[in-house]
């Protein structure tokens, strides 16, 4: 599955005149015709970068439909039947930690934990850098992306 970045999300939303924005838009475009997805802890980084721009209540359509306003299936970690103590400390504290160990902001390692429970996912991102090199998943530029779709 295909996995977008919130950075490709937020300039393909916010930033009409970054030179990005017109690739951002077809990937995002591309990418949900193909079924593609973006992370839960992408979501909560895209409304809280987007609490800055947003009135309360249009946040709250963003964090409330965001699978629909944007077109991606919305991808939840895994984890078993644990109680939610036990989960945090266990399942997400303990894998978030193990991709920080990778050099990882608390962000990127909660997105990759995720995607890495995907099988055949890639991640497509503006920052190539925050993942590659730290996991075995292809890492792509929108325009890569693109170029291979």
């Amino acid at each position: 599955m295909d996995l977008l970045d919130t950075d490709v999300l937020y300039v393909a939303r916010f930033q009409v005149s970054d030179p990005r924005h017109g690739i951002s838009c077809v990937a995002l475009e591309v990418a949900g015709r193909l079924g593609g997805g973006t992370t839960v802890f992408n979501v909560l980084e895209f409304c809280g970068l987007a609490s800055f721009k947003l009135p309360p209540e249009e946040l709250a359509t963003y964090s409330n439909a965001f699978a629909e306003t944007f077109g991606l299936n919305v991808i939840y970690p895994i984890f078993g039947e644990e109680p939610a103590e036990a989960w945090f400390t266990d399942a997400l504290c303990q894998n978030v930690l193990a991709r920080e160990a990778r050099h990882m902001n608390v962000g990127d390692a909660a997105i990759l934990w995720v995607a890495e429970q995907v099988p055949q996912s890639r991640i497509i991102t503006w920052n190539v850098g925050h993942f590659q090199g730290r996991t075995d998943l292809a890492v792509l530029t929108p325009q890569n992306y693109l170029h291979e779709a």
